[in-house]
């Protein structure tokens, strides 16, 4: 119980959250921009309030303004929009792209999302605070990965069919007819299953080394994949979430070598 005491006690610098918002707004604009644009039922009254008020909350999110409200206002905005127009059988769906990031964006009001690198931050000063809120964050992520595991680990998809079926659909069947490239697919296949079983025990790993190695790793698929196959948002959205696995303090001994921030202390006079 003290262990949990101290993780939830845990304060440290903001700039892992800053960065998490400013990712989480972008894959809010990509995955929402097109949508919106194209509601064209001018009598769907609630629709047109709630995307009204996301692009409102969401440019006020990224840019920091009173962060944590603008961030549940952008997620109560998304969630009414997708009710109001597609019903709540999309929203509510077993697996679909807009609940991880609307769970993400509900997760991370829980975060110091305006602490740094903010409106807020230069109103009040950059601050460290508790960091709880990404451990929420990192929390959904596993789960979101273990769902994708297991998605990834029945017969088809290990035997490689439903990729050949996707590697057709975007590129076509004539280098599959190579017996190389059946092996190619069960290899990338179960290769694939085998880093999305192993991210969370390399993510949860005391050694900072071996973690490290495991963002690596799992962003470097989750991009690949989110490259090679570019339909939905879920896999940028999972390079996104990955921040919070992040030591915090290094993060932020990272970014004031890359930006060096000005000193308040006067310079010695010369000679």
């Amino acid at each position: 119980m003290s262990a949990l005491n101290k993780r939830l006690m845990r304060v440290g610098p903001t700039h892992g959250a800053a960065l998490l918002r400013i990712g989480l707004t972008l894959v809010l604009w990509h995955e929402m921009a097109a949508p919106m644009r194209y509601q064209h039922d001018l009598n769907n009254g609630p629709a047109i309030a709630a995307s009204s008020v996301f692009w409102v909350s969401s440019t006020t999110l990224f840019l920091g303004l009173y962060a944590r409200a603008s961030a549940l206002i952008t997620g109560l905005a998304c969630a009414i929009w997708y009710v109001a127009s597609d019903g709540p059988e999309r929203l509510f769906g077993l697996w679909e792209d807009p609940v991880v990031l609307l769970l993400a964006v509900g997760l991370a009001t829980a975060a110091p999302l305006g602490a740094t690198l903010s409106v807020d931050a230069w109103r009040r000063g950059s601050q460290h605070a508790p960091l709880w809120g990404l451990d929420l964050v990192a929390g959904l992520w596993i789960i979101a990965d273990l769902l994708m595991a297991l998605e990834h680990s029945d017969v088809p998809s290990l035997s490689g069919t439903r990729m050949g079926q996707r590697v057709v659909h975007y590129y076509g069947s004539t280098w599959l007819e190579h017996p190389l490239g059946e092996i190619a697919l069960q290899s990338a296949a179960i290769g694939s299953a085998a880093v999305l079983w192993s991210a969370p025990a390399l993510l949860v790993w005391r050694r900072t080394r071996t973690r490290t190695l495991g963002i690596v790793v799992v962003a470097g698929w989750h991009l690949l994949h989110a490259l090679v196959f570019p339909a939905g948002t879920v896999h940028v959205l999972m390079c996104v979430l990955l921040i919070c696995f992040v030591d915090q303090e290094r993060l932020a001994s990272q970014w004031q070598r890359l930006v060096p921030q000005r000193s308040s202390t006067p310079a010695p006079p010369g000679p």
